[in-house]
């Protein structure tokens, strides 16, 4: 019995002091240091124009019956932009939408006009703040997932499985039939998978068949630089003013408690964690404040608004920066409200992994600003492709490349396992597309990161990230698993 007794408490000696080694890994040293004459934090407070921050992925451009193209381009998408805010603008009644049925939802996606999906699922008052840069309130009770604008005065909007329409677009129905026309005289021709495969004849699927109205390019698309990157700032001179100045920045005190953990990351405490900022070894940064009792309500466009303010404060943004996602959570008994911001590049969004991560992200604890991460990577040079391949392969001939794996993964999801040269399930696996977009991917090579075109393939429950070039996937994911 007092064996038993002396094996335990040696047991929970060892356990002490194997947690006493794993601590001093995790925070090695500890120092304060002098870095601003400042007292408290001053945050930038101006009025920000939030449209600026309104940025789909991409434009699709219907030219009449199956002629389409996909816009990238930044100039063109910030004047479709300015159109179809003012489209919204010119709404008598934001409140005089009239809901339709999917068949008619479908005839307005086969009429000349501009769709485009949102990056997220926002409600339809937030949707207007977003797009007429005012705080718009009203009960709308449902989001805005996809908007169609067709040139005979409608705007379709697909709410989820539910569709809606509203009409008297007026005096912008010329300027948007003109942007179309400009577009037309010079575009990449795409057309949507449906039309492509004729799936609806080819399947045996029930009366509730949906189109697949994704777009994809019938022939090659125009060669897209890689992008070399380099981190915002340089952990490992931490001497630099640079970095004092980003810490008197954010932190604004006199002496701050300075540790670095085991990945050789730096983090800046005000008292015992009331306030931090944490700069790692990829040049990001990551605030927090501790959670206080606030009650006070932002409105979505007051957020958005000191949002940028806060990001701006670390440094400025980029230019292409948009808002990709906005909701609300607990948090500690507290409802935080979260918003995320991406960027692009040549119109591309950047993708810093393959996880769904944000470059900036903004939290507010009631009106109290409780967390910011900023993830960027800054662009130093352009890479010469046409010197490492011949050209961009068609996104037919990337699919063809890895069907082999698309394949097996789609059919072990369904529980099918069947000899891979079996081609039974082609069509059922095109017609489970669910999204068809160029990004940039990050990629470290030989102690460099490059930002590297890729196709974002999206089938059933796979995300894949593809080389436009080569066809390589770069990475996949499992969307359940990773959810």
């Amino acid at each position: 019995m007092k064996s038993k007794e002396s094996i335990k408490s040696i047991t929970l000696v060892v356990l002490f002091i194997t947690s006493l080694i794993l601590s001093s890994q995790i925070f090695f040293r500890i120092e304060s240091e002098s870095i601003s004459d400042s007292n408290s934090v001053v945050w930038i407070e101006r009025k920000e124009n939030i449209n600026d921050y309104f940025s789909p992925q991409s434009y699709f451009v219907n030219f009449g019956g199956s002629l389409h193209t996909v816009i990238y381009n930044l100039e063109e998408k910030r004047e479709i932009t300015n159109i179809v805010s003012n489209c919204f603008k010119n709404l008598v009644d934001y409140n005089s939408f009239v809901e339709i049925d999917y068949n008619k939802w479908q005839e307005g996606i086969n009429q000349r006009g501009i769709r485009f999906n949102m990056n997220f699922d926002i409600e339809f008052d937030d949707f207007i703040s977003l797009l007429i840069n005012d705080n718009i309130e009203f009960d709308s009770k449902w989001n805005v997932s996809e908007v169609n604008i067709v040139a005979d005065e409608n705007i379709y909007i697909r709410s989820g499985s539910k569709y809606y329409s509203f009409n008297n677009i007026n005096r912008e129905i010329d300027k948007f039939e003109n942007v179309i026309a400009e577009i037309e005289n010079s575009y990449l021709e795409y057309k949507s998978i449906e039309e492509i495969y004729s799936l609806n004849s080819i399947l045996d699927l029930d009366s509730g068949f949906k189109s697949n109205n994704n777009l994809i390019p019938i022939i090659k698309v125009a060669d897209i630089p890689i992008i070399e990157v380099v981190n915002e700032v340089d952990i490992k001179n931490e001497k630099s003013m640079i970095i004092k100045s980003y810490v008197g920045r954010i932190l604004g005190k006199n002496f701050i408690r300075k540790v670095y953990d085991y990945e050789g990351s730096v983090i800046y405490m005000i008292g015992y964690g009331e306030k931090s900022l944490k700069i790692d070894n990829n040049g990001y940064f990551e605030y927090n404040e501790k959670l206080l009792e606030n009650n006070n309500k932002l409105t979505f466009a007051e957020g958005l608004n000191m949002s940028i303010n806060a990001l701006s404060t670390i440094n400025n943004l980029p230019g292409n920066t948009y808002i990709s996602n906005y909701y609300k959570y607990n948090k500690d008994e507290n409802e935080i409200t979260r918003y995320e911001f991406d960027y692009s590049y040549g119109g591309y969004e950047v993708l810093l992994n393959d996880k769904d991560e944000s470059a900036f992200v903004i939290e507010f604890n009631g009106s109290q600003l409780s967390y910011i991460s900023r993830r960027y990577k800054k662009f130093t040079s352009l890479v010469n492709v046409n010197k490492i391949w011949e050209s961009a392969l068609p996104i037919n001939m990337v699919i063809n490349k890895n069907y082999e794996v698309i394949s097996k993964n789609y059919l072990n999801d369904k529980g099918v396992f069947i000899n891979l040269t079996n081609n039974e399930y082609i069509y059922e696996i095109l017609q489970n597309i669910k999204g068809v977009e160029i990004k940039y991917y990050l990629k470290a090579a030989d102690g460099e990161e490059k930002l590297v075109p890729v196709w974002e393939l999206e089938i059933g429950k796979w995300t894949y990230f593809i080389n436009i070039y080569d066809g390589v996937i770069v990475s996949s994911i499992d969307n359940e698993v990773n959810n």
